[in-house]
């Protein structure tokens, strides 16, 4: 079983889209043997999701998230991971030897800015980026290509 955390800063936004909605993806393809997580740098445990990320998922169709708690990024949960994913470059080379990548890495358009604070509208746009991220994940899962250099097969 390979595993994939999403990481952010607070793991109230970002990360726990980044999650849902990969987790719907992989579901629609049937795959079965990868598990996919979120943790945030900065994060209090137990935080509910930001109200305007439950939102955004809602309107691009996605559930399945009631109930979800942030927690905090630790040692034991980036040793259990096949590959961290970092919404900011910075953060991913900054990991870089526990397998991080960034969402650039995936579709070369950048950071997932943090869209904390903001409007409903840039929270969908956010998970609109995030979504677009999470086809380009899902096409390094069906090619074989996400866990390369994962140490923990």
């Amino acid at each position: 079983m390979h595993k994939i955390i999403f990481v952010c800063a607070g793991n109230t936004c970002r990360s726990p889209m980044a999650e849902v909605i990969l987790k719907r993806k992989l579901q629609e393809k049937k795959i079965q043997d990868i598990l996919v997580e979120s943790a945030g740098e900065y994060a209090d445990d137990g935080s509910s999701m930001n109200e305007n990320s439950v939102y955004a998922l809602r309107e691009l169709g996605y559930d399945g998230f009631d109930g979800f708690k942030s927690r905090r990024m630790c040692f034991d949960i980036k040793r259990s991971a096949g590959v961290l994913i970092y919404m900011e470059t910075f953060e991913a080379w900054r990991n870089a030897h526990w397998n991080a990548k960034s969402m650039h890495y995936f579709t070369g358009k950048g950071d997932i800015e943090d869209p904390y604070g903001k409007s409903k509208e840039e929270y969908l746009k956010t998970a609109k980026q995030i979504e677009y991220a999470c086809d380009k994940i899902m096409e390094e899962i069906i090619n074989g290509e996400i866990f390369k250099g994962d140490i923990y097969k």
